[in-house]
Formats: C-alpha cells, structure tokens, sequence
C-alpha cells in the first residue's frame, strides 16, 4: 500500500543538502587559504635562514669599499683574476667561483681551435666578468706575457678568440728608471723558450743563465716542470738589470742576488759568495738573434760548413753596439773576413770581440778604456757577410765559450755581510710582495689565490 511522505518533510530535506554543501565548500575554501598562508610564512623562514650563508660565502676583497649601485642595476660589475696553482685544472680552478663543468667544457670545446684549455700551466692567469645583471660575459686566459685568449659571451653563445696582448717593448721601458717587473714559468722544453713564453727579452735569458751557470748546468739539470722567478728593475738606460733570480729545480731552490759595495756591483748566492767575476750585457739591446753557437754551421759565402763560434745579433746598418763589459780595447781596425773590427780585454781573462762593423766609433782604439754600456761601434755588413748584423764573441784564455753560456769563476766572500743579509732579506720581500700583494691592494675587484712554488 502505497504512502506519500509529508510535503514538509521533502523541504527540509532539501535545505539540509543545501546547507551541508555550504559549509563543505566553506570548509574547503579555508583549508587552501590556509595552505597558501602558511606556505608563504615557512618559505620565508627558509630563505631568512639561507640568505645569510650565501652573504657569508660570497668573496669580498679586505680592504674594498663599497661603491653604490645604481638604481637600474642589481649587481656591481665584478671582476675575478686567478694565477693557476700546482695541480690545478680549468674545471677545479673555475669550481672556486661558481662557474660550473657544463660551462668550462663548453668553453674548451670553443677554445680548441686557438688554444688547448686542457693543458694548462701554473703561473698563467685568467679574469672572469661579469655584467649588470651577475651574468659571466667572458672568460680571459692569458696563455703568455704577449698573447691572450679571450672567450666571450655573443650573440648565440661563447665565441673565442685570440689578442696580442699590449705590453711595452723595452725601448718604452727607458721612461720610468726604477720600474720593477716579475718574471715566472715553468719549464717544458728549454729555460730559453719558457723564459720568451714568459715575456723576456733574449738577452735578459742569456744574463740569467749566465748569473746561475756556478750553481746549475742547464744542459743536464733542468728538467719538465722545473720553476723559476726573477724580478729586474729597469736602469737609466733602458736595460733589466737583475735584481733577484731563482730556479727550483727537482724541489730544490737555488737564489742569487744583486748587492753593491765599495768593492763593485756583483750577484752573490744565499750565503753570500760572490758568482759572478763580471757581469755581461747585451751589446745590441733589442735586436734578435740570427745565427747561433754552433761547430759546424752552413757559410752561403764559402759553400761549405764551418764552425761558428759565436752569436749573431740582426740589427738594422748603423745601430749603436755597447761594450759587453768595462775594460780595454786590445784591438780595433779591419780584420779580414770579420771586417772592422773590435776586441775588448775584461777582468778574469775574459774578452770580448764585435765583428763586421760599419765603423768604429769615434775616440775608440787600441789602448783606450771603456765603461760597460758605453758606445764602441755601429752594426755593419763589412767582411764576409750576408746582411747588417753584430758577430759577438766571448773569449776566455784563448777558448771560445757560447755567448749565451758564459760560466765565470766564484770571487770572495762579500765584505760586510751583515749588510748583505739585511740587503738580501728587502730584496726576496720586494719580489714576494710583487708575487701576493700587490693585486689585493686593487679596489672594486675579487682575487683569488696567487699560485706560487
């Protein structure tokens, strides 16, 4: 038997659904509020506990001051210079600043053509810039005093290049007597091609092995991996006068150092004995060798090989030559194959000659003094020779040593060697302080550790 429900009954069932879907979507409206609320709220509380360790980690010079930023820009333009250390790489020396493997891969894959990223060297340098934004723009890597290579953010991506690097030629130099410059690298092959790769000049490497042939024979012991460090300052003259040399060679060092008194000018080692009897100078400053020490060397002239006991230095006709050393011209005039003519008589049995002259100085003959450094002659083609160039040779008791190899005898021990000491200990602080301090002194610019020995 059906039995209808009462009409009431079915209206409030209604608005009690109604009411129930109310206050479920009420329920669920406060929950989502409530999730955003406090998400925001904990998400604040992380970044406030992070932020500080991130102000913490970001490197700041010591002594910089901070510069205001301009309203339109969130970051200072920052640079970051680096000497690669021992052991280093490309990848674990960039980890240090933040740049990541992704990054420096790309950047030896763009390199390779120029340069290989892969091998490089401790003592070389790169600078890391950055834009407005905290955006890296470019990777500078100096692969030597001359030449860099620079990798740079373009449109597309990295793009490299190679640039000359601008330095002053030794000619400039002569404007500031007293500038001081350091000299580092590592030996791969010779001391002669690492000391061009580091930025000497020829004749500053013949000096240098010429100060160090008492206490190393750089024929046999030098090998791969071998350092070495000079710091010269720059004479009235124009010339690098060596002021500290070191050599590490198989982990041990070897120093010399410069130290005048009353007696002379002379290069003494740690404990002060002197090396050196005299001190040899480039005659020709600038100019490059042509013709090398050799015992049988192919003469176009003669059509045959003959020895060639000397060095040639190419020099446009009529350059000045200077004496090699102080002494006595034993010797000037014509001399056959040689042309004019020149010979000097040093200390310790030692002599000097200059060949194919275009002419003899004036005041200059036999019997006459001369200061080292001063004026002797003009660069000639005279005599047996094909172009304008110096023949120079050294001489001691009758034998021809190699110019570039001149080994001279130990003197005494210097005079006053507590005067020594003190003058030895400024001079290695001189050259650390060129090597550690002097970048750090530089504001608005982060650096990283100055990779040393």
């Amino acid at each position: 038997m059906k039995r209808d429900l009462p009409r009431d009954w079915r209206n409030r069932g209604g608005m009690d659904i109604r009411a129930f879907l109310i206050i479920l979507l009420l329920v669920l409206l406060f929950n989502f509020l409530a999730g955003i609320l406090f998400g925001y709220h904990g998400q604040k509380l992380r970044l406030a506990s992070v932020i500080p360790s991130i102000a913490r980690a970001e490197p700041r010079p010591a002594e910089a001051k901070p510069e205001a930023v301009e309203p339109q820009s969130g970051y200072a333009l920052k640079e970051i210079n680096y000497r690669i250390r021992e052991g280093d790489n490309l990848d674990t020396a960039l980890k240090q600043f933040g740049v990541p493997t992704r990054l420096s891969a790309q950047w030896i894959k763009v390199a390779d053509p120029f340069y290989d990223l892969k091998k490089i060297k401790p003592g070389q340098t790169f600078k890391l810039s950055y834009g407005h934004g905290g955006e890296l723009q470019q990777f500078d890597f100096g692969i030597s005093r001359d030449k860099h290579l620079l990798i740079a953010r373009r449109e597309g991506g990295f793009q490299a290049e190679i640039r000359n690097a601008a330095r002053a030629e030794p000619e400039s130099r002569t404007a500031n007597p007293g500038d001081r410059h350091l000299y580092e690298g590592s030996i791969e092959t010779s001391f002669y091609e690492a000391g061009l790769e580091a930025g000497m000049d020829p004749g500053l490497i013949a000096n240098l092995t010429n100060q160090f042939s008492d206490l190393i024979d750089f024929s046999r012991h030098l090998q791969p991996g071998d350092r070495f460090s000079v710091m010269t300052e720059v004479t009235a003259s124009g010339d690098e006068l060596i002021l500290v040399g070191e050599f590490e060679v198989n982990k041990k060092l070897f120093r010399i150092f410069y130290y005048k008194d009353t007696a002379g000018a002379h290069y003494y080692d740690e404990a002060g004995k002197a090396l050196q009897g005299f001190v040899l100078i480039k005659p020709v400053p600038g100019a490059r060798v042509s013709s090398g020490f050799s015992y049988s060397r192919y003469n176009s002239l003669l059509g045959y090989s003959t020895p060639h006991l000397a060095v040639d230095y190419a020099a446009p006709l009529g350059t000045k030559v200077r004496a090699a050393g102080a002494g006595v011209v034993t010797r000037a005039g014509w001399n056959g194959g040689y042309g004019n003519y020149l010979e000097i008589r040093h200390s310790y049995d030692y002599t000097t000659t200059y060949g194919h002259l275009y002419k003899i100085a004036s005041g200059i003959h036999a019997g006459s003094r001369v200061k080292q450094g001063q004026t002797i002659g003009y660069v000639g083609s005279t005599g047996l020779s094909t172009g304008p160039h110096l023949d120079y040779r050294v001489i001691k008791r009758g034998r021809k040593l190699n110019p570039m190899r001149v080994k001279t005898e130990r003197t005494v021990v210097v005079r006053d060697l507590k005067s020594f000491k003190q003058n030895r200990l400024l001079l290695a602080l001189d050259m650390d302080t060129i090597k550690q301090g002097f970048l750090s002194s530089m504001p608005e610019t982060v650096f990283g550790f100055i990779g040393r020995r």
